[in-house]
C-alpha cells in the first residue's frame, strides 16, 4: 500500500481529498444548524437530504446522493473520514481520479437503494460508499492473488512437467485474505456480534446499517468488474471500451429498476408491517404504521394494524378512525371481519361492538 500524503496535499490533489472536504463542510453545516456538536438534529439531518424511505417515495430520489454526506455526529463523521483516507487514496491510485469519483458515487448510491429494502429507518453516512471501495479492492486483491497463481503454475509446468503428470504436487489456489477482504470479513463479523447484543436487550440500538454496507460492497464488486473491461485481453480483443461501458450501465438499469418497484409496489407497506410486528413499544409500533399510513392511506392491514395497536393501548375513537377509513371492498370487508373476530375473542368485545354499529 502507498504511503497517504499529508491532508494538504490530499485535497489539493485526489478527489479522495475532495471528497473528504465535501463530507466536513456537511458536517459543519449540519452542526451549525443544529446547534450540537456531537449529535446533530434529526430534523436538521432531514432537512439537508438524509435517507427517508416516505419521502423517496414520494418523488426525492435525490437523497440516495445527498445522505452520502450527512452524519450522525462527530464519532460517526470521525470514523468513517478516516476509512475514506486510507481506503479512497489507494483505490483511487488503482483506478484513477475518473473512475474512483464514478465508483464512490455508484457505490454510495446502490448502496442506499439496497438499504430501502431492508429497513425503514432514516439513513445517512459515507459508509456505504467506503464499503463500495473496499468492494473494489476485494476484487484486485483476488486478481492479484490469481495471477501469482498462474505465474507459479506455468513456472512449474516449465520446470517439471512429467512432475506435475506423476504428482499431486502441483501448484493450488489458496485465497488469503487481504487487508481489503479481511474488513469485509471483520464487518460480517461485528454485524453477527451486534445482532446478538440487540436480540438480548431492546435498550441496546446499535445503528449499524448492514445493509447499506453488503449494498456497497457488491456495487463495488460491480464497479470493478466494469473497470476491468475496459482493458482488451485474450478474451475480449475489441469493444471492451463499449462492454465496460454497457456494464456500468446495467448496473445503473438495475438500481433503476429496483428504485421503480419499490415507488410503484406495496413493497414499503408489507416492510412497514414486518417491522412494527418486531417492535416491543406501542409507541414504536404506532409511529412506523403511521408513517406506512402517511405513504398508502387506504391500505387495509396498514389501518387495521394501527387501529388494533391504538385499541389495546385505550384510545377506542382513534381506532374507530382508522377502521372507518378503510375503503368499502370486497376483499377489506372480509378482511376487517376476521380482524373483528379476532379482537372479541382477545376481549375488546365491547368495543368491537360499538365498531360494528358504526360500519352498520
Amino acid at each position: 500500500m502507498q504511503p497517504i500524503p499529508p491532508w494538504t496535499t490530499l485535497v489539493r490533489t485526489t478527489w479522495t481529498g475532495k471528497l473528504i472536504l465535501l463530507n466536513l463542510l456537511a458536517f459543519i453545516a449540519t452542526s451549525w444548524w443544529s446547534g450540537n456538536l456531537l449529535a446533530p438534529d434529526a430534523g436538521v439531518l432531514y432537512q439537508l437530504g438524509a435517507r427517508d424511505v416516505v419521502a423517496i417515495f414520494q418523488g426525492e430520489s435525490i437523497r440516495y446522493l445527498t445522505s452520502m454526506f450527512l452524519h450522525f455526529g462527530m464519532l460517526h463523521f470521525t470514523l468513517n473520514m478516516l476509512a475514506l483516507r486510507v481506503v479512497g487514496y489507494q483505490i483511487e491510485q488503482i483506478l484513477g481520479s475518473l473512475w474512483f469519483l464514478l465508483s464512490y458515487v455508484c457505490t454510495g448510491v446502490g448502496a442506499n437503494v439496497f438499504a430501502i429494502f431492508f429497513s425503514t429507518s432514516v439513513g445517512v453516512g459515507a459508509s456505504g460508499a467506503i464499503f463500495g471501495l473496499i468492494g473494489v479492492g476485494c476484487c484486485f486483491e483476488y486478481l492479484s492473488e490469481w495471477k501469482k497463481f498462474r505465474m507459479l503454475q506455468q513456472s512449474f509446468h516449465f520446470a517439471a512437467p512429467n512432475l506435475i503428470e506423476a504428482s499431486n504436487q502441483q501448484p493450488r489456489f489458496k485465497i488469503v485474505p487481504g487487508p481489503y477482504s479481511a474488513m469485509t470479513i471483520l464487518n460480517i463479523a461485528l454485524a453477527l456480534v451486534l445482532n446478538f447484543l440487540f436480540s438480548l436487550s431492546s435498550s441496546i440500538n446499535i445503528g449499524i446499517d448492514q445493509a447499506a454496507h453488503m449494498g456497497g460492497l457488491l456495487t463495488g464488486i460491480c464497479m470493478s468488474i466494469a473497470f476491468l473491461l475496459r482493458y482488451p485481453n485474450r478474451l475480449l480483443q475489441r469493444h471492451s471500451q463499449l462492454l465496460s461501458s454497457l456494464t456500468v450501465l446495467t448496473l445503473m438499469s438495475a438500481l433503476g429498476y429496483a428504485h421503480r418497484h419499490f415507488t410503484h409496489t406495496d413493497y414499503l407497506a408489507q416492510l412497514f408491517l414486518a417491522e412494527s410486528l418486531e417492535m416491543n413499544e406501542p409507541i414504536q409500533k404506532w409511529a412506523s404504521l403511521s408513517r406506512g399510513i402517511q405513504i398508502y392511506p387506504n391500505h387495509a392491514l396498514l389501518r387495521l394494524q394501527r387501529a388494533e395497536v391504538l385499541l389495546k393501548a385505550g384510545e377506542e375513537n382513534m381506532s374507530l378512525q382508522d377502521i372507518l377509513a378503510i375503503p368499502t371492498s370486497p376483499e377489506n370487508e372480509s378482511m376487517i371481519k376476521i380482524w373483528l373476530n379476532r379482537m372479541e375473542k382477545e376481549g375488546f368485545a365491547q368495543q368491537i361492538k360499538k365498531v360494528r354499529a358504526f360500519r352498520n
